[in-house]
């Protein structure tokens, strides 16, 4: 009689005892649409991490695309004006267009080695400081704006103190570069333009990420 007496809603009835059954298929379902987000952007062992399928499925990414694809032709057609009808045009034609090939492929790579992207910045800062310390390769300052691209790149993927860290790293390298080409009198005038240009872009791709976070709150990392 005493279990007939009891209510639907009571304590330990059926009704009850499959409410957490129901939370545990919730919670799952959350966890799996979690996982659909991957993979993750991640630098060496920080913790904080950006959505880079997101990122790159933006419909917006031209505005980030456009910049890039701009200084990059710069650098081209100035090493055809300046290397033209020389032996150096064609070495250092393949210099960039390797540094092309890199820089399209590095978003399908990192994709499924996030880790790659490390390395993919110390290959990619490398190439203008070899153009600028090669005699064989014209000693191409001008190539020095090619890392203005990578500052861009930091500043979209990575949280806010290691992307400011890496364009201040990326400006250091630079800098030296073009002092033991010009000396440090010649050279203060191409380092504050090139610092300016890692700083512009930098923060121009910063607020594309700003403006993207605001829009779709799971792309912004875990911590700053």
């Amino acid at each position: 009689m005493r279990d007939n007496d009891r209510q639907p809603g009571a304590a330990g009835t059926p009704a009850e005892a499959s409410e957490p059954v129901l939370h545990r298929e919730r919670g799952s379902s959350r966890s799996t649409d979690q996982g659909r987000d991957g993979p993750w952007v991640r630098f060496h062992s920080h913790t904080c991490t950006v959505s880079m399928i997101r990122l790159f499925r933006s419909p917006q990414r031209w505005i980030f695309h456009l910049p890039a694809a701009l200084v990059f032709g710069s650098v081209v057609l100035r090493a055809a004006l300046t290397y033209r009808g020389s032996p150096e045009l064609a070495p250092v034609l393949g210099v960039l267009a390797a540094w092309l090939i890199l820089l399209l492929l590095e978003p399908a790579i990192s994709r499924h080695w996030p880790r790659f992207f490390a390395l993919y910045l110390a290959l990619q800062t490398g190439t203008p400081l070899l153009l600028i310390a090669s005699p064989a390769l014209g000693e191409a300052d001008w190539s020095a704006v090619l890392v203005a691209i990578l500052s861009m790149q930091v500043m979209q993927r990575l949280p806010l103190r290691p992307g400011i860290a890496l364009t201040g790293v990326f400006t250091l390298l630079v800098a030296v570069a073009l002092v033991r080409l010009f000396g440090i009198g010649e050279a203060i005038g191409h380092i504050l333009i090139y610092a300016a240009a890692n700083a512009l872009l930098g923060s121009y791709a910063l607020a594309i990420r700003r403006a993207q976070e605001a829009r779709d709150p799971e792309m912004r990392p875990s911590c700053q």
